[in-house]
């Protein structure tokens, strides 16, 4: 091989080399820069990583004893059962008259009645979240929260302008801060209907106002559902999750049979 082609191969050798330590230049002088203040990834000063299970926990917390007593967190009417307060979804002060049925399960009601009860604690969720990061200047607009029921889950909806900032600097903004949560409450809702609707349209006082349960868990396979009748002909009807255990109670007070 000529000197030519010795040249030729000593100068691309040189090539690759300088080329290898202007890569590993590039990447050394990438590690030893400083990082970004706030971005996502496992940073306390991420809010999406701190607030969203924050405000799903606050829901979390609330929903089995709003269930477990009749989807009322303070019912007017109410039986006391088991050491608890359940509540009544229909109601009559007369042995031989059809029950009242109040709104137990109007959707609109019961997501009205979860949204006021953690609204309280999603702030706290933002608050918390200013205070572990006192070091940076965090500014906050006003809440707007709302929960919407749909089957299989309950849709959380947060928006809140977020800015985060330090040294008049602004490095990071945020407004939505919508998580969902796991739940039966759709199933309870709609079951516990059906359940009524069997009290209320019943032959009274001919016949037994009670609700078929049998038919109804027939049709409803993963639900367990249960009636304890007391001295006084009021009913409590259990519906629980065979899988995950979740359950709902209320009460009826309706027509009876008087002999």
């Amino acid at each position: 091989m000529g000197k030519r082609g010795l040249n030729k191969r000593a100068q691309l050798t040189l090539f690759v080399i300088f080329g290898v330590l202007i890569v590993v230049g590039i990447f050394a002088l990438f590690m030893i820069l400083p990082k970004p203040e706030i971005l996502g990834g496992s940073s306390s000063k991420d809010p999406m990583q701190n607030i969203r299970p924050c405000i799903s926990k606050s829901l979390q917390e609330v929903l089995p004893e709003f269930q477990e007593t009749g989807l009322y967190f303070t019912p007017v009417e109410y039986v006391n059962y088991s050491s608890q307060t359940i509540a009544y979804h229909c109601f009559t002060t007369h042995k031989e008259k059809i029950c009242v049925r109040n709104d137990a399960q109007s959707k609109t009601r019961i997501e009205e009645e979860l949204k006021n009860k953690i609204s309280e604690k999603v702030e706290k969720c933002f608050e918390n979240f200013r205070n572990a990061n006192s070091g940076f200047d965090i500014k906050m607009g006003s809440t707007d929260l709302s929960l919407e029921i749909l089957p299989g889950k309950i849709n959380i909806r947060t928006r809140k302008s977020l800015e985060i900032s330090k040294e008049g600097e602004i490095s990071s903004g945020y407004n939505n801060f919508d998580v969902f949560l796991n739940s039966d409450l759709w199933d309870f809702i709609v079951l516990s209907n059906e359940i009524i609707n069997e009290e209320v349209s019943c032959n009274c006082p001919r016949e037994s106002c009670t609700a078929d349960l049998v038919e109804l868990m027939k049709s409803n396979r993963d639900y367990k559902m249960t009636i304890y009748i007391g001295s006084r002909s009021e009913k409590v009807y259990t519906i629980e999750n065979f899988i995950n255990g979740n359950k709902l109670n209320f009460a009826v007070k309706n027509c009876f049979r008087t002999i």
